[in-house]
């Protein structure tokens, strides 16, 4: 009985522990594409393939565009 007494007070330490654990690890969401670039600057990789190398863009808008007006460009 002793045995399963301290095996019983062992689990539901470790379930507290691990419980506490998870509580503190926060993931932190990955950050926006918030780029504008224009031909003969650098691209930065991470923002991922280039889709447009001809012309000014963000990572959702070419400027110039009717759709585009009241935009930050």
């Amino acid at each position: 009985m002793r045995i399963a007494a301290s095996s019983l007070v062992m689990s539901a330490g470790l379930g507290l522990i691990g419980v506490g654990a998870a509580a503190l690890a926060e993931a932190q969401p990955a950050p926006l594409p918030d780029y504008h670039w224009c031909p003969g600057q650098f691209w930065d990789p991470g923002w991922g393939g280039n889709w447009d190398q001809g012309r000014c863009h963000d990572d959702h808008f070419r400027d110039g565009e009717p759709r585009d007006r009241g935009h930050w460009h």
